[in-house]
């Protein structure tokens, strides 16, 4: 397993200089990727046969392509949806940032450790250039929607803004714009709080200007007229959440988009930021009521089933391989004999997490309770699972630190696993008696699984019937005294009820395009296309495709097919 790492460590930033270089040689690849071809984009533009996929189109509803940062997971996905569009008749334009934004989510201090910011804006800007070079598409660069005398303005107005408590409340005309300075600084410094130091305020300012100058884009854009609809990944962070709601303001669709779990699927969301994951509308109309079909079922357990080694997923999420019940037990030191308690927590700073405590104030109070709670009922067992992705992605604020601080010497009945545990965490759920969870996925894979879910964050199961919702922190508490009790509350139809819930997640809400090869050593990177021509993006030639460019056109609700 750590050899594999190792490799696919080496392997995947090989990819990504190759592709930013342009190396298209066809040997190199193959002894790198096994056979995967890197973009030629020259070559798909040659082979197009419809001449009306070799120029923008004079007129049709326009589409605004918000994608800022031209260096990211999903630019791949936002060139072709924009070629897509524009296929079936949509005026396209891409907005891209040309170095005008002080700070992105590029600029981390991780990245700026080793990078600085204009090698860093070089790098994405150049990069977006090579894929977008000679393609039929409109490009429009932020300095022009914000030239120098309204980017003197903007500084100026960044600058007037107290970086105290109250930041967050930040909200002129209405947009957002101190609440995502703040997010993408925990992004930033890869923690839950921001940290004190030289670095703070100059960090916040930074991500306070770029918040503004999105803003001050967004409102540019829609004063112009005609928008038909706006695309734009994540919608929140500084390069996007302000313009998220400058066009919901003005009444103008906007349709967001992420990365999901399965290798070449994405998901979308309608007027909402793709952090926010909600289905309830097909959920409760078209899903809840109505049983899976023989194909759907089977379809759930068998991707259910591949969570325990991540075979069919972008990342793999786990450090081990999979293990029966018995041997977790074993070799944790746990008791079979007294209930076990997991908490299986989130990466503190991440989006998904961030600002959706409902029972504890933050996700590290949650924590630091429940172990006060456990420790003193000592037939209970609890253990804490931190999310991998503080390892593979990085924290510098850990849950495990976090608690090691509250509780210099660890009761002898709570045991905190370190990140990059040996234990695989499907393989956790087998041993667990009940799971308490924040926002992470795996609160619905345990009650497919049959285990009972106290949820105490806005995750997007929670209350959707098969989960344990607690309202309040003694509510919270009486569950948790009593884990035999909610073992016999968990009936097969609550069990079913997720199954369905997670099928609709899955496969109706994230959509596989087969349009793309994505990088092999498991990291989120596509590294390819698998088309031949513009032709292949025509309406027709991809289900999925076309159900989402037609619910765009549309204005549909939601994306969550049929």
């Amino acid at each position: 397993m750590i050899k594999q790492n190792l490799k696919n460590a080496l392997r995947a930033p090989v990819y990504g200089a190759l592709r930013t270089a342009g190396v298209q040689h066809p040997r190199l690849v193959q002894l790198l990727g096994g056979g995967v071809k890197l973009f030629q984009w020259d070559r798909i533009v040659a082979r197009t046969r419809d001449p009306r996929l070799l120029a923008p189109p004079a007129e049709g509803p326009r589409i605004v392509a918000f994608a800022v940062v031209g260096n990211t997971f999903l630019t791949d996905l936002e060139l072709t949806l924009a070629l897509a569009l524009q296929a079936r008749g949509a005026r396209v334009e891409l907005v891209v940032c040309d170095g005008l934004h002080p700070r992105c989510e590029l600029t981390t201090a991780e990245v700026l450790e080793k990078r600085d910011k204009a090698a860093v804006c070089a790098g994405c800007v150049g990069h977006f250039r090579r894929l977008a070079r000679g393609l039929p598409l409109r490009v429009r660069y932020l300095s022009e929607l914000v030239p120098a005398e309204e980017m003197a303005r903007v500084r100026a107005q960044a600058a007037a803004v107290p970086l105290d408590e109250r930041l967050g409340e930040y909200a002129p005309d209405g947009a957002g714009v101190g609440e995502a300075a703040q997010k993408t600084a925990l992004r930033h410094f890869q923690s839950g709080v921001l940290p004190a130091g030289e670095m703070r305020d100059p960090t916040l300012r930074g991500y306070l200007e770029a918040s503004l100058i999105t803003k001050r884009a967004a409102e540019v854009l829609a004063a112009e007229g005609g928008l038909h609809t706006v695309l734009m990944s994540h919608g929140i962070y500084s390069s996007w959440g302000p313009a998220l709601d400058v066009f919901r303001a003005g009444g103008v669709p906007v349709v967001t988009y992420g990365k999901a779990l399965r290798r070449n699927t994405f998901f979308f969301n309608v007027n909402s930021s793709a952090a926010n994951i909600d289905i309830t509308g097909s959920w409760e109309s078209r899903y809840r009521t109505r049983a899976l079909d023989p194909a759907e079922r089977a379809a759930a357990l068998d991707y259910l089933g591949s969570r325990e080694d991540f075979s069919q997923d972008s990342v793999r999420y786990t450090f081990a391989d999979p293990a029966e019940r018995e041997s977790v037990l074993r070799t944790l030191g746990l008791d079979p004999s007294r209930p076990v308690i997991t908490l299986f927590t989130n990466n503190l700073w991440d989006a998904a997490a961030v600002g959706r405590d409902l029972v504890f104030p933050t996700a590290v109070d949650w924590a630091v309770e429940t172990v006060r709670f456990v420790a003193e009922r000592p037939r209970l067992q609890l253990v804490v699972k931190p999310h991998p992705a503080e390892a593979i992605r990085g924290t510098r604020q850990s849950i495990g630190s976090a608690i090691a601080e509250a509780f210099p010497r660890l009761p002898p009945n709570v045991l905190v696993l370190p990140p990059d545990t040996t234990v695989n965490p499907t393989s956790m759920m087998k041993a667990t008696t009940i799971g308490v969870v924040h926002t992470s996925t795996v609160g619905l894979e345990m009650s497919a699984h049959g285990i009972p879910a106290v949820v105490v964050s806005r995750a997007h199961y929670r209350e959707k019937g098969f989960t344990f919702d607690p309202a309040g922190i003694d509510e919270y508490f009486a569950l948790l005294e009593q884990p035999e009790a909610l073992v016999a509350r968990m009936t097969p139809e609550h069990r079913e009820l997720a199954l369905k819930y997670f099928y609709v997640w899955v496969h109706r809400y994230q959509h596989l395009l087969d349009l793309f090869e994505e990088d092999p050593a498991g990291w989120i990177r596509i590294i390819g296309y698998r088309m031949d021509s513009l032709d292949d993006l025509l309406p027709g030639r991809h289900r999925n495709l076309d159900f989402i460019c037609d619910g765009i056109l549309r204005g549909l609700p939601d994306l969550v097919a049929d």
